[in-house]
């Protein structure tokens, strides 16, 4: 019995060595597969945090190429291209995959297209590419239809439409830019003066003819540098502080000892006058405001003093015909933006004396719209032009001619 019973406690313990075999196995299976699990699950979501990095990364890239576009399109002279951009006139992308920093391991591909119906709508599509790797690269897209706010900038002392002889009696203190020929004479006095350079691709050189100081220079385009007749605005109806007014209308053909000015129905100053030809000045005037003839103007007095100074914003003078200065003593004083559609022209006797000469400044920038030149032969007028960006703006003086950006405002944001 003791002998059975030894063996019954031996093979007893044999069992539970295999059981405890057995649990150690199913325990070691488990923590493999709850590790296996756990590895698996922690790799998902170290690649879901890399990817959601990733798509961020790739959405920012994208609002980065909408950036760059905006930027390009409100300062196209910054642009890669400018000034031609390979003929089509803006900035028109990337032209395909492009490293916005070495930082980033990403790219950005943007298209921009004008809109058909408005040159100064477009079209931006932005697609943003993150990642190194071409199986965990992610990809965004987004878009924007914009609208570049525009303005008509003067940066000339001079802007002819025509062909344009600089002779005596002429100071431009600015660069001048003529879509024509452009000269300066030589050989006559008092010589003119040029300070700046001489924007033409038809510059006149050779005997009779000089430089100005600052040499000869490419116009960046081949548009008209000042407004025609056709695109003029005569400021009938304008904006002030968000407000339209209307300007004021004279009646009379002749001004002599009055000064114009500003009111509560006219803030600007806006006079407007079409006398059916010609606006005779005779005497002493002075125009807090902007001076609008839709005709010809003509300076007939005797030691007269003739004084514009416009609102900031508003041109000084406008003649849509031929603008006249009489001999002798008279002086017409221009602070700002001034524009003659037809030509500039004198008149009266000329004086023995350069002291009793007529006098013609301008502060600001002159204008001129006569496609077949700006200055009558024999014109002989002490004429001062001096650059001044304070008092050369007249953005509305035009709604076409030689605009640029100064806004972007976006129409949709998102791809259409």
């Amino acid at each position: 019995m003791v002998k059975r019973a030894t063996i019954l406690r031996a093979a007893g313990r044999r069992r539970h060595r295999g059981l405890a075999l057995i649990l150690v196995v199913a325990v070691i299976a488990l923590a493999s597969v709850l590790g296996y699990a756990m590895l698996s699950g922690a790799t998902l979501q170290n690649r879901a945090g890399a990817n959601q990095a990733r798509l961020m990364q790739a959405d920012y890239l994208a609002e980065s190429g909408l950036n760059i576009a905006m930027y390009y399109l409100q300062n196209p002279d910054k642009a890669p291209g400018y000034p031609n951009f390979g003929g089509v006139g803006y900035w028109g992308g990337t032209g395909g995959d492009s490293a916005v920093s070495s930082a980033v391991a990403g790219t950005t591909n943007v298209t921009v297209t004008r809109d058909a119906s408005d040159q100064w709508t477009y079209e931006i599509v932005a697609v943003g590419k993150a990642g190194a790797n071409a199986d965990t690269k992610v990809t965004r897209s987004t878009g924007a239809r914009v609208y570049v706010r525009n303005q008509y900038s003067v940066k000339h002392a001079g802007a002819f439409n025509g062909n344009s002889t600089i002779g005596a009696y002429m100071t431009f203190n600015g660069d001048l830019w003529s879509s024509k020929n452009l000269g300066i004479k030589t050989g006559v006095l008092p010589l003119p003066v040029v300070t700046g350079v001489g924007y033409t691709s038809s510059p006149l050189v050779g005997v009779g003819f000089t430089s100005p100081s600052g040499g000869w220079g490419v116009p960046n385009n081949s548009l008209n540098p000042a407004p025609s007749s056709t695109d003029l605005n005569l400021y009938k109806t304008y904006w002030y502080n968000d407000v339209q007014y209307t300007c004021d209308s004279g009646a009379a053909a002749t001004l002599t000892g009055v000064t114009l000015g500003t009111s509560a129905a006219n803030p600007a100053g806006i006079w407007y006058y079409k006398p059916g030809g010609t606006l005779n000045i005779t005497g002493n005037v002075t125009i807090n405001g902007t001076l609008v003839v839709e005709g010809g103007l003509k300076i007939q007095a005797t030691g007269a003093t003739i004084t514009i100074i416009p609102k900031s914003g508003f041109p000084a003078l406008i003649v849509t015909d031929t603008l006249e200065i009489q001999h002798q003593k008279n002086k017409l004083i221009c602070n700002g933006v001034t524009y003659v559609g037809n030509q500039l022209k004198s008149g009266g006797t000329t004086p023995l004396l350069p002291a009793n000469y007529s006098t013609f400044t301008v502060n600001g920038a002159l204008l001129m719209g006569n496609t077949a030149g700006g200055f009558i032969n024999g014109y002989n007028v002490y004429t001062s032009v001096t650059y001044d960006s304070s008092k050369a703006l007249a953005p509305d003086i035009t709604s076409t001619a030689q605009h640029v950006p100064k806004g972007v405002s976006v129409l949709r944001w998102g791809l259409p």
